[in-house]
This record gives structure tokens, sequence and C-alpha cells, in this order.
């Protein structure tokens, strides 16, 4: 009887650890076309998304709280500036992914 109570207690608990809510994240699929794919927001939420300056799309999850989205037909990777993609949820959840391209010294 001890040993039931003992396994319902760690099975509760790892169950609230799994049900613990995930955090937002933000990856780079494809450069060319510059494709980004998110995770972790709210399901059937309305997310902002954007690449640095460049294009802003708005986009609506799964009911996994994920998507992807094509932003440009590719990435400007020769000018070596860093390119910044964040996606903001409607309940205000932030994900940002810098990149810093390899480029040769000056």
């Amino acid at each position: 009887m001890r040993w039931i109570a003992i396994v319902l207690a760690a099975s509760v608990a790892v169950g609230a650890a799994s049900a613990a809510p995930r955090r937002p994240s933000i990856a780079l699929v494809t450069e060319r076309p510059l494709v980004v794919r998110g995770s972790g927001f709210q399901a059937r939420e309305r997310v902002r998304v954007a690449a640095t300056a460049h294009r802003t799309r708005t986009v609506s999850t799964s009911r996994s709280g994920s998507f992807r989205v094509r932003l440009l037909p590719s990435w400007p990777a020769a000018s070596c500036s860093a390119l910044v993609l964040r996606a903001r949820g409607a309940r205000g959840e932030l994900a940002v992914l810098k990149i810093r391209p390899m480029c040769p010294p000056a």
C-alpha cells in the first residue's frame, strides 16, 4: 500500500512537470527563401514575426502552438550584417534569434 502512494505521488509530479508551459522559441529553417519556424506559443495565437527591419508577417499558430512562415526570398547574408528574428505572441511572449554571418576580416 505504501508503494502505491509513492508511485502515485511520483506520477503526479512528473505530470505536473510535463504540463509546465513551454518557453517560446524561434529557429531559422532555410536562408533561401528565408523561412522561420516557431514553437512554444499558445495554441491558435496570433504571432508577429519580424526579420530585422526587412519584413514583418503576422501568422496564427497551430493547435500545438507552432508556426512556419516565409519572410523573404533570401537573406542578404552578403552584407555581413547580423539578422535578428523576433516573434511576439498576442499575449506578450517573445522569442528572439540573432544570427551573425561569418564574414572575412576587413
